[in-house]
């Protein structure tokens, strides 16, 4: 019988974690599909189902890492700044119409006006929203402006799965960015690193 060796077991977990990270984002929450995950990282569906006992658990998985990241990064002093306590009106509602999905990525800067159409998601919109994203994330480390993160590719795609999730007006996105630290984190790196960006 061969030798289960943990860190082989959490990287290869930490695989699926992003593949079904991207997979979420590029799709959307209802339609990740587990054979789509394992594609993404070149195993059979049957190795996703060794580790995640179903698609609920793995999803399950997704929201606990994307959360986790999010508190860390909440720890950063950029935060604690009191001109980052205020989020705009449009997290005030429990879903998020057109208009408010509009104006939220109209003011993190995905939306040039809240007059242009919300972007279609599409793989190739995703894997440059998470570029994009890195990259600024990476940038912010190097001046100084936010401490080091140990992965900034999964704190991108935390950040992008729940922008795709307010562009598509997915429950999900309701729900997770309803608690009040997760939204304010949110809406402010967004804006940071989208504007940063650009």
């Amino acid at each position: 019988m061969p030798k289960v060796v943990p860190q082989y077991t959490d990287d290869a977990k930490r695989r699926i974690i992003r593949a079904a990270m991207e997979a979420m984002a590029e799709s959307g929450y209802e339609n990740v599909a587990v054979d789509d995950v394992a594609r993404r990282i070149g195993v059979t569906k049957g190795a996703v189902y060794w580790y995640f006992k179903s698609k609920s658990a793995l999803i399950q998985e997704v929201l606990v890492t994307m959360e986790n990241k999010l508190y860390v990064f909440a720890s950063d002093p950029i935060f604690n700044q009191p001109d980052k306590r205020e989020v705009p009106p449009a997290f005030d509602r429990i879903s998020f119409s057109e208009e408010s999905r509009k104006s939220l990525l109209s003011e993190i800067g995905l939306l040039d006006s809240v007059g242009d159409d919300i972007p279609e998601v599409t793989p190739e919109s995703v894997r440059e929203l998470v570029y994009v994203l890195e990259k600024a994330i990476e940038r912010e480390q190097k001046s100084g402006h936010i401490r080091s993160l140990s992965d900034t590719k999964t704190l991108a795609l935390a950040l992008a799965v729940l922008c795709c999730g307010v562009q598509k007006g997915e429950t999900y996105s309701v729900l997770f960015l309803g608690q009040s630290k997760v939204r304010r984190i949110w809406f402010y790196a967004m804006k940071l690193f989208l504007n940063s960006s650009t």
